[in-house]
């Protein structure tokens, strides 16, 4: 794989951010970027999204601050925009709510998700 013209190996570590203090983002990546991580996958659906057409994104969910505080260490992020997330969370990774609406209006949700600038 190539990467601006050089060649480049893609190697993803897992980091569940919103299950660390956000103080300790930086020097966690850090460990990560040190034992030879490029890429960081993240988000949790459930977590951000813990109420119908609602995104709680602050605090330890606060997913612009930790892209760019991967940007700032050197870590390229790849956005898991879900839902189904195996990382030891209830119900796959959907959200409780999303659980009760029943298979027949899920898929309803799906015009739902927007794009996140991060600048």
């Amino acid at each position: 794989m190539l990467r601006d013209g050089k060649p480049w190996l893609l190697i993803s570590g897992e980091f569940h951010y919103a299950r660390c203090p956000e103080a300790e983002w930086r020097d966690e990546l850090l460990k990560i970027k040190a034992g030879g991580v490029s890429v960081v996958p993240a988000i949790f659906f459930g977590f951000t999204m813990r109420r119908s057409r609602a995104f709680g994104l602050d605090g330890q969910r606060d997913l612009r601050k930790f892209l760019q505080t991967c940007q700032a260490v050197g870590l390229d992020v790849l956005l898991r925009i879900g839902p189904w997330c195996h990382g030891e969370v209830r119900n796959g990774g959907f959200p409780n709510w999303l659980q009760k609406l029943g298979d027949d209006k899920v898929f309803e949700l799906r015009g739902t998700i927007r794009v996140i600038s991060v600048t």
